[in-house]
């Protein structure tokens, strides 16, 4: 295709074509004239260190796609990981900055960070907020019950912008990172739902021994349930520390609840979602979407069970329910906020008199901008157009497009009409724009990115590339195209 052609030239080739006829020889070659041993070569030595993930990262949801955050309090890093079927896979560093002082928070007004598992709860907009706290705001919901069992104190925990340069361990217990950073992590974060581990210092583990252990707490998690369904009331309790506190009640007081339950109703019927299990120091947290039926009441939300090692075993020290399920993402953050707040301040330039009218007209002329000073309108336009294709709002989605346009074979007319049947095909629309990357070549803008598409009726993941190009003082889609991940 046209389109598919003019953004090969600016993405380069990804692909050299052998003959057949030199197949054959090459491996020929390798088969007569090279040792079995140059091979071997080719491959992972098996005295190689086995492939080390975040020990805190057992396993954060089936999702497609999901997403955690983990901060390295040490390093002054916060880390962004993607759920993989084989595990977790870093996608991305930014540097932020912790509180003044070291160690776990225990008070207000200690100027430490809290160390622990955490969730965001809400997102909070510019408009709202100090300047001090940059373009936006996601607070977290610190304390927890770990927190609250061991005392402590305090709240007001965000991870937020900033209004100057980072500094390491400079604020007053929150995560700050660069505007910038905190705009691109805005997209994977879904409220109650995307975690965010906060660590002294990352402890790493093998794949290997991470699976292991996920798949342990997933069978304590089945025969728990199991326990509860079919009535087996010792069994059920033998899951719970002596140590369990839940609304107001310890282990005994759970033991006479759960048995008025078991004799109030004749049959109990639970499902779970594919567990969250997260880690931290000596605890375990495992948060599940649950359902609870019986032949008199239904019931259905967010549970979290809390694990501590007791008698070389994993057992429940708290459980918490929440009716909400939780997953809202923060809206997009309007063009003009966006080049605001990330548009690069520079001085003003020092006036000189000039002598000639030829320097005169010359100073006039607009010098061309490099690529740090267009970032700002590609980020917002890019977050107007994804904007625009969630909400089917047709009108301003084909605006982001030129009328020169040409993509998957259409031209800016027969792509209106598609887009125009999709919206009415589906009643629902997600986009999720992941590892972009913007590159200026031959006077033109590439941004390329991974992009996964969900509607109730299709899912998509793949690379998209698109070539913007500036029409009017406006950016505008001049080629775009879409190639399916593979599996």
């Amino acid at each position: 295709m046209e389109s598919d052609a003019e953004i090969r030239k600016l993405v380069g080739p990804k692909l050299i074509v052998l003959s057949l006829t030199y197949v054959f020889l090459l491996f020929l070659f390798l088969s007569f004239f090279l040792a079995p041993s140059a091979f071997s070569e080719l491959k992972r030595s098996p005295e190689d260190p086995p492939l080390q993930v975040p020990a805190s990262l057992l396993h954060f949801g089936d999702q497609v796609p999901s997403y955690a955050l983990l901060v390295d309090k040490s390093e002054q890093r916060l880390h962004l990981y993607r759920q993989e079927a084989d595990g977790p896979r870093l996608i991305k560093t930014f540097v932020c900055a912790t509180g003044e002082n070291t160690g776990g928070k225990k008070r207000r007004g200690d100027k430490r960070t809290p160390a622990g598992v955490y969730f965001f709860t809400r997102v909070i907009e510019s408009q709202n907020l100090s300047s001090m706290y940059g373009i936006r705001a996601f607070p977290i919901d610190y304390p927890n019950f770990l927190d609250r069992i061991d005392f402590n104190k305090g709240d007001g925990i965000w991870l937020h912008g900033t209004d100057k340069p980072l500094t390491p361990n400079s604020t007053n217990g929150c995560i700050a990172l660069d505007n910038r950073d905190v705009v691109e992590l805005s997209q994977y974060i879904r409220l109650r739902q995307t975690p965010i581990i906060i660590e002294e210092k990352v402890s790493y583990t093998s794949l290997k021994e991470l699976i292991e252990e996920r798949d342990r707490l997933r069978g304590i998690l089945l025969e728990w349930k199991r326990a509860w369904e079919t009535k087996q009331l010792d069994h059920y309790m033998s899951f719970y520390s002596e140590e369990f506190r839940c609304r107001g009640m310890d282990w005994k007081g759970w033991r006479n609840y759960k048995d008025r339950l078991n004799h109030q109703y004749k049959t109990i019927e639970i499902t779970i979602d594919s567990p969250i299990i997260l880690k931290h120091n000596h605890n375990l947290i495992s948060v599940f979407f649950q359902s609870y039926r019986s032949e008199r009441f239904f019931n259905k939300g967010t549970k979290r069970l809390y694990f501590a090692p007791e008698g070389g075993d994993w057992k429940i020290i708290g459980e918490e329910w929440n009716v909400h399920r939780g997953g809202e993402t923060a809206p997009p953050i309007s063009e003009s906020i966006l080049v605001a707040f990330l548009s690069p301040k520079t001085a003003p330039p020092k006036l000189e008199a000039e002598s000639s009218t030829a320097t005169a007209k010359a100073s006039e002329e607009k010098p061309d901008r490099d690529l740090s000073q267009k970032f700002p309108e590609i980020q917002a336009f890019l977050a107007t157009w994804k904007q625009s294709w969630e909400t089917k709002d047709l009108s301003r989605y084909m605006d982001c497009y030129s009328k020169a346009f040409r993509g998957q074979g259409k031209g800016w007319e027969q792509w209106r009409e598609h887009k125009k049947n999709l919206n009415e095909q589906y009643r629902q629309i997600q986009v999720s724009v992941e590892e972009v990357k913007i590159e200026e070549r031959g006077g033109q803008i590439l941004v390329s990115f991974r992009q996964t598409y969900r509607s109730d009726g299709l899912k998509s993941i793949g690379q998209k590339n698109l070539i913007l190009r500036q029409e009017e003082n406006s950016w505008k889609i001049f080629r775009e195209n879409f190639r399916r991940a593979k599996g």
